[in-house]
């Protein structure tokens, strides 16, 4: 019996480096984690690139080598995409609203759900591999990197460096409150 700790973050984080510029969002609504057939885990002869590229016909890529599960599993195009469900806590995202978007002095509550938006917003829409990376967006005018997740929310907003289709996802969000 194999186990590896399995975590769709290690799939995400650990995606082929043709992925690299996809958010975490898209690459689930476009691609699924999928395990390989005992015989082909056995198969000394057949390479990672011929047992990915036969996955059910669709486009398939393997992991990088440090993926926990690299040698169990690949990752394939879905045959149709999905919408992920976001599963947030209550109240962890608030209204755009309550951002106070044009204050340069927003109290400190309004700090505290700046930093809670953008950090998500970061993690579902903004293409990264390690936390360290939502944290260190440099904008293509300011040469200056910001250590507050809502600066950089703000510069990938403004570079377009975060994902289009999660701008409007972040409003349909807002909408349905």
């Amino acid at each position: 019996k194999i186990v590896w700790a399995d975590s769709i973050f290690d799939d995400y984080v650990f995606r082929p480096i043709e992925l690299e510029s996809m958010c975490f969002y898209e690459y689930n609504a476009k691609f699924e984690k999928i395990c390989k057939k005992w015989k082909d885990i056995n198969k000394e002869t057949t390479t990672e690139k011929e047992i990915c590229n036969i996955s059910r016909g669709r486009l398939s890529y393997p992991f990088l080598e440090i993926h926990p599960g690299y040698e169990f599993s690949h990752l394939a195009e879905r045959k149709h995409e999905v919408i992920p469900i976001i599963y947030l806590p209550e109240g962890y995202m608030c209204s755009i609203k309550e951002l106070d978007m044009f204050s340069d002095r927003p109290g400190s509550t309004v700090v505290d759900l700046r930093e809670r938006y953008a950090r998500a917003a970061l993690v579902m829409f903004y293409p990264f591999r390690k936390s360290a990376d939502l944290c260190s967006i440099q904008s293509n005018v300011d040469l200056k990197v910001s250590a507050s997740y809502w600066s950089n929310f703000k510069i990938a907003i403004e570079d377009n460096l975060l994902w289009e289709e999660g701008k409007t996802i972040l409003h349909n969000i807002d909408d349905r409150r």
